[in-house]
């Protein structure tokens, strides 16, 4: 009786290993390569790098409710505001910074998904983008690094007899889009049509090892060589020196034809000229040429934009070029 219930025992066993059971639980499937909280705390390293995390609201903390121009920089110094889409108010009870929720809620999130760079948005008033267009997640990008500006605009109509002098604000897109920078009304200006198309986020959130993009915001090398595939460093060719050299070069021709002992950059003016008392020089044609003002406004945005140059070759070369020529009679050498 025993042995028989051994073996039937043995049988049972054989149909459970062999047929298997319908109610046996499959074992856990765990996933390759690391968890999606993993990435998401790696992704929060990489962005604690940046000068995001500092909340630039700082900046407007110090000045909001003092004047409708410092309430208006909210929208892009406020995450809260910014993904809330709204300008010249706090959308929240606080201020927040530049972080997760700026970028992928609300407008933000809008950005990302359609590539749509509405002009009617209050991140494009008073720019050169007035008519809108489509891109990719690049969108989100374009909203506030568009150089805040419409510098030809403005030209026009300090040439027409407008005072006032202003600068460039966070514009490397005024650079790649060929259309940002400060140009005269009768020139035609060049660009490089390559670069123009090119993605924000495709240079400067690269795919990592782990699946996802990078958050460091940095650009890679690797990016270039698509198109240049000996390059081994953002200097390629040399150019980034010829643009630092040539950069100098318009400062110092545009600044002895200034007369002004000093410039200064940033701030409510702009651009501030002072003369060797001391005083700023009034910000008018009679007193500084237009072609002055269209070199320096051109210097310092191309040296701000940190990229000397390579955010667009082409277009960096004819704004530096032709207010050169303006004020020399000379032809830059490149």
């Amino acid at each position: 009786m025993k042995k028989a219930l051994v073996l039937m025992l043995v049988f049972i066993a054989a149909m459970f290993v062999f047929t298997g059971c319908e109610d046996a639980i499959d074992a856990p499937v765990v996933p390759a390569g690391p968890s999606d909280l993993a990435i998401a705390e790696k992704i929060t390293e990489e962005w604690a790098t940046t000068g995001k995390v500092f909340a630039t609201y700082s900046i407007v903390e110090r000045h909001y409710g003092e004047t409708t121009n410092a309430n208006s920089c909210l929208h892009c110094h406020d995450g809260a505001t910014f993904a809330a889409g709204i300008s010249g108010e706090l959308a929240g009870s606080h201020f927040t910074g530049m972080d997760c929720a700026a970028c992928h809620s609300g407008v933000g999130a809008n950005f990302i998904e359609t590539g749509l760079v509405d002009a009617s948005l209050p991140y494009f008033n008073n720019t050169y983008i007035t008519e809108s267009f489509e891109t990719d997640s690049s969108a989100l990008c374009i909203a506030c690094h568009n150089g805040r500006r419409n510098p030809s605009a403005k030209l026009a109509n300090y040439i027409e007899g407008e005072a006032g002098f202003m600068y460039n604000h966070y514009g490397p897109a005024a650079l790649v889009s060929g259309q940002g920078g400060m140009q005269f009304p009768d020139v035609d200006y060049a660009t490089s049509p390559v670069h123009t198309d090119m993605s924000c986020v495709g240079c400067h959130m690269p795919e990592t090892g782990d699946g996802y993009k990078s958050h460091t915001f940095k650009a890679t090398v690797e990016g270039c060589q698509d198109c240049h595939s000996s390059a081994t460093d953002f200097n390629f060719r040399g150019f980034q020196d010829k643009v630092k050299d040539n950069l100098k070069v318009v400062y110092d021709a545009a600044f002895e034809a200034s007369g002004a002992a000093e410039v200064r950059f940033g701030g409510g003016a702009g651009i501030t000229f002072v003369d060797a008392s001391g005083e700023t020089i009034a910000p008018n044609k009679e007193n500084i040429a237009p072609e002055v003002f269209a070199a320096m406004y051109n210097y310092y945005m191309i040296y701000r934009d940190g990229s000397y140059g390579v955010h667009n070759p082409v277009y960096t070369k004819s704004l530096l070029n032709v207010p050169y020529e303006k004020i020399t009679g000379q032809t830059l050498e490149w």
